[in-house]
């Protein structure tokens, strides 16, 4: 099991999320820059060199595993993630991408065959962290490809957010690659990330 880039074809040996969130980036999509670790064994300076251009001293990382997570974690800094790397460590592998520096973010369920996707979002800035947001359920409609997204697919047409517009957007670029699974993504104000593409049931 060689450690890769994102974007390169994985060993069938990763997760099914990683090799769908390598695959995403492979197609352009809007996915950070990253590598997939396979032992816990690295020195500091051999963690922030797995990163495209290096992490640099003020970068701030995403250490993860395939498991799913509502919300992105906040990032964390190459030394803060070499000191939990052996507590945190799965057999399986774990995924380094670069920290978006996210407003919203959470999950968002690819319904095969239906009108709507289903997304929960969270504001995850120190603020609506500290709040203790519970999660906005948002309907959002199913894209064709020259469409633009406006209004949710909620009974009111409720007017999506900017950030609801752009996720909108990122479903129907992840669509073909996993109908029916569950992304994880993150949105910094200007741009909807994909962290990671969960296969379907």
């Amino acid at each position: 099991m060689p450690e890769l880039q994102l974007g390169q074809p994985l060993h069938p040996s990763w997760p099914a999320a990683f090799a769908l969130t390598s695959l995403a980036a492979g197609r352009r999509l809007a996915v950070p820059a990253g590598a997939l670790l396979n032992t816990p064994q690295l020195t500091l300076a051999q963690l922030g060199a797995r990163l495209p251009g290096g992490s640099g001293a003020a970068a701030l990382l995403d250490l993860r595993s395939a498991t799913l997570r509502d919300r992105p974690a906040l990032g964390r800094t190459a030394a803060e993630l070499h000191a939990a790397l052996p507590n945190c460590w799965d057999d399986r592998g774990l995924l380094l991408t670069r920290a978006v520096a996210a407003v919203h973010g959470g999950t968002a369920r690819l319904r095969r065959g239906a009108d709507c996707d289903e997304a929960v979002a969270f504001e995850v800035t120190p603020a609506g962290r500290a709040s203790g947001d519970s999660g906005r359920a948002l309907a959002l409609p199913r894209l064709g490809r020259w469409q633009r997204a406006h209004r949710g697919g909620d009974p009111w047409r409720t007017p999506l957010p900017p950030w609801g517009m752009r996720l909108a957007r990122l479903l129907r670029q992840v669509r073909p690659l996993a109908d029916g699974g569950t992304l994880e993504w993150a949105d910094d104000g200007h741009r909807c990330w994909l962290l990671l593409l969960h296969p379907a049931d």
